[in-house]
């Protein structure tokens, strides 16, 4: 297989994500239209169809590719393409009005100023890069 160094480099390729996501419909409707987008329950069973060849890439949020590719220490057996395909952040959702926003918006705000959210993603997911989370209301 031709190194995947764009999203076009996936046309005609058997791409994984898991049953019903986000992932997948994007993959099929703007990514690579030419794609094979083979649907699993869960991205576990993705990757195991991608260790076994059955697939030839996974696609999914940056975090869970990271955490993934990792597996068995930084050098592991896969790599991220090194390209975003969506703008997609996560958030922390809570009931309006809730006692846990300021606390949680708080919390966050001090692992940033204080490097530990850096050190944290280094630690947990070293292939991640992405900047500190950005504050809204």
């Amino acid at each position: 297989m031709a190194p995947v160094t764009e999203p076009a480099d996936l046309n005609g390729l058997t791409v994984c994500s898991a049953t019903g996501s986000t992932s997948a419909l994007t993959f099929r409707t703007l990514i690579a239209p030419q794609a094979q987008v083979r649907t699993y329950d869960t991205y576990t069973q993705c990757m195991t169809a991608l260790s076994s060849g059955e697939v030839d890439a996974v696609t999914t949020d940056d975090a869970l590719l990271a955490g993934y590719a990792t597996r068995g220490g930084p050098e592991g057996r896969f790599e991220l393409a090194g390209f975003r395909l969506t703008e997609e952040r996560y958030g922390i959702g809570l009931p309006k009005a809730s006692a846990l926003r300021a606390k949680a918006q708080s919390a966050l705000a001090r692992m940033v100023t204080d490097g530990s959210w850096h050190k944290a993603v280094e630690k947990n997911l070293p292939l991640l890069r992405t900047d500190p989370p950005p504050f809204t209301d």
